[in-house]
């Protein structure tokens, strides 16, 4: 028969004790006192005492001492009710009570708030400690974007303030909004301030939203009053998008709390956020709602400009438009079409994703970790009936791996997350597996990636759902963990080792139960992986020296021969070696290869005598070729020495030296309207130099241009200047317009960058031949097939219609660059070669119906006189070049 681990007596009554605290309902307290407790482990009333009175007396128990005594788990009351303390005795049950009950109103209030125990705590604790401090609390800024929840939170803090009795059920919530009373005058202002702080009784919460909005003078006015208002204390809660300069008269006492926005809530707090919002609106319309899990993702993922609120009022939208078409079904279906344009276009869309949908109530069970607290209560039970000699060990280890398989299949049918978080997490898992497999020779299942990923992905949020539970069954999971560490010696020490890189990877710590579910999911391994001849181990000082050169070799040689050990220079050889000993614990049949960096690492063998049976190579000077060579060979199966000597013949030292070249001028020509115009600009300018210089000349249009300059494309070229008919956008100061050059403005610009080509006489004949080729007829005359006094005349009388019809005046830069474009354009429309397409065509024609109209009615005459018509694109054109051209202190949309 297998042996079996029992608990000792006392430790059993231990763990008892604290499950039934844990399960506390305030109604029935007869199963704390000690014949329910004796009863219950088949222990003697003698004993059972005994015990409970030692425990007692080493302050691990809350005794009640009353007739029956009492006796309840400390440690699990602490974690339960968030308490800072409690003593150990009480006379009275009923007081334990009173103080149990007073704990969980503290805590009813801000429970509603989702997110008050993650992304809020911190809010919460500010708040709770504002609203107790005493006499009458202290000031409350609640800073955060629009809609993210402050007044929400404002109300939850008078709401508390009743549950703990701070105030009385007659004290009221007075609210003065920034924004509404910001449209009056100073006088009105100060009047409204003042009415508002003489209705307030004393103990009154007055909360001043939107503070922000309000004028300093205004702010000052209304914290004097509330100052000088010496007979009325005040509760006061103030809200704004940021930090109040004039709130530093009372910053020894004003506790600020930063609400975070939207987009940075957990994915679990923005789906259960979703789904109280669906769940108010199924109330409102008597009716279920399902939700596909793409429509999920897209609600969880969109950035609403006015957070919170913005997603309900998308939410209430969706369901008032959906209703109409569901009004005879009993449940009223989404999906990602019934979401609005605004959000449908920023959203990619995958049809496979909408097969299945989601009930309210799922996604709320998802939420709360409903399946993860199934397989928690599922193992430990397992484990207790193990504990106490009902279970076999090996039984208990198929019955727990059967659970966690049963959940696995959940997950992956119920759980098929694409987040990038999670896909991070699962890709540095693979590697830390495959790492743990070889340094193990194990073979280590894809499925148990794809678990332990998701439980760290929710690690935080699950952390705290289970709180409470962890620490009622933590003696249960420590000991078990601590028997699996002497049976299955070999799989706790893999588990610890896993543990290690994950912590160290990902920085996240896991907890006692989840290191329990890795041991027993790697009891279920088969070790069938062969070996190769030698344990090779790269060792190097500094930070990922070690690691980068295994990472690339083990890449390269599509195996992982080699492993890593990353040498802080404050770290000993000693302490290498005693690291580098555990990890070749279960290695040592194979012989091992040391490549180290430097010679001090050679005098490592005087730390590894006491490892028996190994033969032990090193190698100084490591490198990445280095460690190729030797990769390779390793995986021939050669023997350590017949390696060491080998690399020893093939290592040479080569160089090679390559002198510094100058990196290349570039003068870069760009055109909106394409490269073959930029080119023809090009080449008036070329021609206006009085000698060749080793410059090269590159002509793009403007969209091709903007995406090689941001994919890097010109960073090993020296640009002299970019001369361009089109705002481009980009972060690059030596830029001038096409228009400048004819107008010869800002040619400064152009003599600094020529001035290590040219002398000053060469520069002023370039000057001078660059007015005669730049005139704007010339200009003209070369872009275009048109008679260019002909054209000017005719464009030059459409600019003067046009400034007309949009009732502005254009620079001379705007008028002299439309002039160029606009003689191209009826160039291009006589051709039939006008631009067809532009970015925002529909947005364009749709918001600028004013402009439009005004073009057509200034560009009649040439249409009439050429025979042509001006398509909406080539309208856009205009329009955009007025845009990126126009500087008046008039915003462009008067234009």
């Amino acid at each position: 028969m297998e042996e079996r681990q029992i608990l000792n007596t006392k430790q059993e009554l231990q763990i008892y004790l604290k499950e039934i605290t844990a399960k506390i309902n305030f109604i029935d307290f007869q199963q704390y006192t000690t014949i329910a407790i004796s009863k219950q482990l088949l222990l003697s009333r003698n004993l059972t005492s005994h015990y409970l009175n030692e425990f007692f007396k080493e302050g691990k128990l809350v005794k009640i001492n009353s007739r029956p005594a009492y006796f309840f788990d400390k440690q699990v009351l602490l974690e339960s009710f968030k308490l800072q303390n409690i003593q150990n005795e009480f006379y009275d049950l009923q007081e334990l009570i009173v103080l149990l009950e007073k704990e969980l109103k503290k805590e009813n209030v801000f429970k509603q708030l989702i997110g008050f125990n993650s992304s809020l705590k911190k809010v919460v604790e500010k708040c709770i400690a504002a609203i107790n401090y005493p006499p009458f609390g202290s000031p409350l800024l609640l800073i955060g974007d629009y809609g993210s929840g402050r007044s929400y939170i404002a109300q939850l803090c008078y709401l508390q303030a009743k549950y703990e009795n701070l105030i009385s059920k007659d004290n009221l919530f007075y609210e003065l909004d920034g924004l509404e009373i910001n449209k009056y005058s100073h006088e009105i202002q100060c009047n409204m301030i003042k009415e508002i702080i003489l209705k307030c009784n004393s103990n009154d919460f007055l909360y001043l939203k939107n503070f922000e909005y309000l004028s300093e003078t205004i702010q000052t006015t209304a914290i004097n009053e509330i100052k000088k208002n010496n007979t009325v204390d005040l509760r006061m809660v103030i809200s704004s998008t940021k930090e109040i300069k004039i709130l530093s008269s009372i910053k020894d006492t004003l506790i600020e709390c930063m609400i975070p926005n939207f987009s940075s809530r957990s994915i679990q707090e923005k789906e259960h956020l979703v789904a109280s919002f669906f769940e108010n609106e199924e109330k409102r319309i008597k009716k279920h709602i399902k939700i596909t899990e793409r429509t999920l993702h897209i609600l969880c993922t969109y950035d609403f400009k006015t957070n919170i609120q913005g997603l309900k009022e998308c939410i209430q939208s969706i369901c008032i438009q959906r209703y109409p078409l569901a009004k005879q079904e009993n449940c009223l279906k989404i999906t990602v079409f019934s979401l609005p344009d605004y959000i449908l276009k920023n959203a990619s869309l995958n049809h496979k994703d909408e097969t299945r949908f989601l009930s309210i109530n799922e996604i709320k069970n998802n939420i709360m970790f409903g399946d993860e607290k199934i397989l928690c209560k599922n193992i430990v039970e397992l484990a207790n009936n193990y504990l106490k000699n009902n279970l076999s060990y090996t039984y208990f280890l198929q019955a727990a791996y059967q659970h966690i398989n049963d959940y696995d299949d959940l997950i992956i049918f119920k759980k098929n997350q694409k987040d990038v978080k999670l896909k991070y997490i699962e890709h540095i898992l693979i590697r830390l597996f495959d790492d743990i497999g070889d340094i193990y020779n194990i073979n280590m299942p894809r499925n148990f990636v794809f678990f332990v990923t998701r439980w760290i992905y929710y690690h935080a949020e699950f952390s705290n759902e289970i709180s409470h539970w962890k620490d009622a069954y933590h003696v249960t999971i420590e000991t078990t963990l601590e028997l699996i560490s002497k049976k299955s010696l070999f799989e706790y020490n893999v588990m610890k080792d896993l543990v290690a890189l994950i912590y160290n990877n990902l920085e996240v710590k896991l907890l006692p139960f989840e290191c329990l579910l890795i041991c027993i999911l790697f009891t279920t391994i088969e070790y069938t992986k062969q070996k190769l001849p030698i344990f090779a181990t790269i060792i190097c000082h500094g930070y990922a020296t070690a690691s980068s050169i295994a990472d690339v070799c083990n890449k390269m040689l599509k195996r992982h021969v080699f492993n890593a050990i990353d040498m802080p220079y404050t770290m000993s050889i000693r302490e290498v070696c005693n690291h580098f000993k555990k990890i070749i614990y279960y290695n040592n049949d194979r012989d091992i290869l040391l490549l180290v960096d430097l010679g001090s690492l050679e005098n490592i063998m005087q730390y590894m005598k006491d490892i028996p049976n190994v033969n032990l190579g090193i190698i100084n000077n490591v490198s990445t070729n280095l460690a190729l060579a030797v990769g390779n060979e390793i995986i021939k199966e050669n023997n350590c020495r017949d390696i060491l000597r080998l690399v020893q013949e093939q290592t040479i030292i080569t160089y090679k030296f390559f002198e510094k070249k100058e990196a290349k001028y570039l003068i870069i020509f760009v055109s909106e309207i394409g490269s073959d115009i930029a080119a023809q600009v090009a080449q008036l300018f070329m021609k206006s130099m009085p000698k060749v210089i080793e410059v090269e000349v590159k002509c793009f249009d403007s969209l091709a241009f903007i995406n090689l300059y941001n994919q890097g494309e010109f960073d090993k070229n020296q640009i002299l200047f970019i001369a361009t008919t089109i705002n481009l956008g980009i972060d690059f100061k030596s830029i001038i317009a096409i228009e400048d050059i004819v107008t010869f403005n800002n040619l400064d610009l152009i003599q600094e960058k020529l001035s290590s080509f040219f002398s000053n006489e060469d520069y002023q004949k370039f000057e001078k031949q660059l007015m005669k080729n730049f005139s704007l007829q010339n200009v003209v005359g070369e872009l275009t097939i048109l008679n260019a006094d002909k054209a000017l005349n005719a464009v030059g009388m459409m600019i003067d219609e046009l400034q007309i019809q949009l009732h502005q005046t254009f620079l001379a830069k705007t008028i002299i660059g439309l002039n160029i474009h606009l003689c191209c354009l009826i160039e291009r429309l006589i051709k039939k070669e006008e631009i067809v397409s532009h970015i925002n065509i529909v947005d364009f024609e749709k918001n600028n119906q004013e402009f439009i109209n005004g073009v057509r009615i200034s560009f009649k005459a040439i249409a009439n006189q050429y025979n042509i018509t001006i398509p909406i694109s080539e309208i856009a054109y205009i329009y955009d070049y007025v845009l990126n051209n126009y500087k008046t202190d008039m915003s462009i949309d008067e234009i």
